[in-house]
Order: structure tokens, then C-alpha cells, then sequence
């Protein structure tokens, strides 16, 4: 079943961060900084688009990185993140 998720502006530029090289890992600070937004608010998308099962995360150490997850049901929203 598909899960709805929230598409906003920034929800946009941040998955467009992952569409750039999607090997990629981002930490929370790093996205902030590249969207000029508050850590909170990546923060709180990451988490949304973590849930959602779009991104997948890994802990080292106190740092927790968000990376692309690399199923179809990620492929169908990246497409259309890209016309964005």
C-alpha cells in the first residue's frame, strides 16, 4: 500500500539533495546548511521521509546519516522529485 507523504517545498529540496549522487550520505546539520534551514525542520523531514520508508538511516557514533533507500517504491517518488 502506498504511503501518502507531505510535499513541500522543502521536502523537495531535501530529496533533491539525494537525487545529486544516491550513494550519498547527509547528516542533519549538513542538510540544514546546504537548504539554509533550520535544524529542526530537516530534522523533522528526515525523520517524515525515513518513516515513509524514501530514506533509510545509520547511527555511527553520536551521528545519525540518512541515505537514499534503494527500492522501487523510492524510484517512483525520485522521479518525480527530478521533474522538480
Amino acid at each position: 500500500m502506498y504511503k501518502k507523504i507531505k510535499f513541500t517545498e522543502n521536502t523537495l529540496q531535501v530529496l533533491s539533495l539525494f537525487t545529486n549522487d544516491f550513494n550519498r550520505e547527509y547528516y542533519v546539520r549538513e542538510v540544514e546548511k546546504l537548504l539554509k534551514i533550520s535544524p529542526r525542520t530537516a530534522q523533522l523531514i528526515l525523520e517524515d521521509l525515513e518513516d515513509k520508508g524514501i530514506i533509510e538511516s545509520k547511527t555511527k557514533g553520536k551521528i545519525k546519516t540518512f541515505k537514499l533507500n534503494s527500492s522501487k517504491f523510492t524510484q517512483r517518488y525520485l522521479a518525480f522529485v527530478e521533474q522538480y
